[in-house]
C-alpha cells in the first residue's frame, strides 16, 4: 500500500532541486570547479532537506497515533477494577458496673468513707457497711463477699448471708441488681476482734455479670479503729 510520507518527500525534494536549478543558472558561465562544488552543496542539502522531511511526518504520524488512542478511550474508556480497602470498625467495650464500698455514715455530701471509728462493747464491735454502683451500668446478678480479719470472728450473722464451708471469716450476700449510682441497702456487722487489736480491716470482692473480672489479690479494704 502506497505511503504517503513519500509524496510529502518528493514535494520538498523536488522544490529544493527546483531553487537550486535557479542558482545553477546563475553559475552556467562560471568555472568548472565553482560547478563541481555547487553539486556537492546540492547532494548534502537534498539529503538533508529529505531527512527533515521523513523526520517530520514520523512526528506527526506518532502524534496522530496518540489522539486516536485517547478519542478511543473517550468513546470507550477502559473498565477499571478498584479493590477497596476493607475497614475494620472495633466495637465500643461494653460499659460496665463498679462497686465501691464504704462505712456509715457517710462523709461530708456524701463522702465515701474508707476508715472510722467503733466502740467495743461486751468484746463486739458493731459497724455497718453499704456499696455504692459508681460504674457506667447496671450490676445484675451479683454477690458480694465480706472477709473480717484473721483471729475476729462475727458475733452474729451479717442480714441475708450465708457462709461458705471453707472459710469462717468469710459471708457472703446475693443481690439481683444495683442500678448506676444507687447504694446497697446498709447491712450491719458484729464482729468480736482479738483482744490485743487496736484497730482491724474488713475486706470486700464483688461479682457480677457487668462487672470486671474479680480481682482476688486487691480487695477493697475499709479500716475500722477500736476505740473503749
Amino acid at each position: 500500500m502506497w505511503d504517503w510520507k513519500y509524496l510529502d518527500v518528493a514535494i520538498a525534494v523536488v522544490g529544493f532541486l527546483v531553487q537550486c536549478g535557479l542558482a545553477y543558472l546563475g553559475l552556467a558561465l562560471t568555472h568548472w570547479k565553482r560547478k563541481a562544488l555547487f553539486a556537492s552543496f546540492v547532494l548534502v542539502g537534498l539529503v538533508f532537506t529529505a531527512f527533515a522531511v521523513i523526520r517530520g511526518i514520523d512526528s506527526a504520524a506518532k502524534v496522530q497515533a496518540q489522539l486516536e488512542t485517547i478519542a478511543k478511550n473517550t468513546e470507550q474508556p477502559p473498565s477499571v477494577t478498584v479493590n477497596p480497602t476493607p475497614v475494620v470498625v472495633n466495637p465500643p467495650a461494653p460499659q460496665q458496673a463498679k462497686l465501691q464500698f464504704t462505712l456509715l455514715p457517710l462523709g461530708p455530701n456524701g463522702r465515701i468513707t474508707d476508715a472510722a471509728s467503733a466502740t467495743i462493747v461486751n468484746g463486739v464491735v458493731t459497724v455497718a457497711f453499704t456499696a455504692k454502683n459508681i460504674g457506667a451500668a447496671q450490676a445484675n446478678n451479683g454477690q458480694i463477699w465480706i472477709q473480717i480479719c484473721d483471729g475476729c470472728k462475727f458475733a452474729a450473722e451479717p442480714e441475708g448471708s450465708d457462709a461458705p464451708p471453707s472459710d469462717p471469716t468469710v459471708r457472703r450476700k446475693r443481690f439481683d441488681r444495683l442500678h448506676k449510682g444507687a447504694y446497697f441497702d446498709s447491712t450491719t456487722l458484729s464482729i468480736v476482734p482479738p483482744a490485743e487489736l487496736s484497730s482491724f480491716t474488713i475486706a470486700f470482692k464483688y461479682a457480677c455479670e457487668q462487672c470486671a473480672p474479680i480481682d482476688n489479690e486487691h480487695p477493697q479494704k475499709l479500716r475500722v479503729s477500736i476505740t473503749p
